[in-house]
């Protein structure tokens, strides 16, 4: 599946490990995600934790 705005993916912080962090895709290559003591942030989805990710979801019927 390819990521479009508003999936929510989770992606393992390991490689191998169990998907322990989630987030929201906010446009071609860009997430919104928070770390533990951190602030929700805008970032960059690099190619490592693109090949981490280990679920996406859309939500069905929610229009633009």
């Amino acid at each position: 599946m390819a990521l479009d705005w508003g999936d929510v993916i989770l992606i393992r912080v390991r490689d191998r490990g169990i998907a322990k962090h989630a987030a929201i895709t906010s446009g071609p290559g860009s997430i919104i995600h928070a770390y533990e003591g951190h602030a929700v942030a805008e970032d960059a989805l690099p190619a490592a934790w693109r090949r981490r990710i280990a679920y996406a979801f859309r939500f069905p019927g929610i229009a633009d």
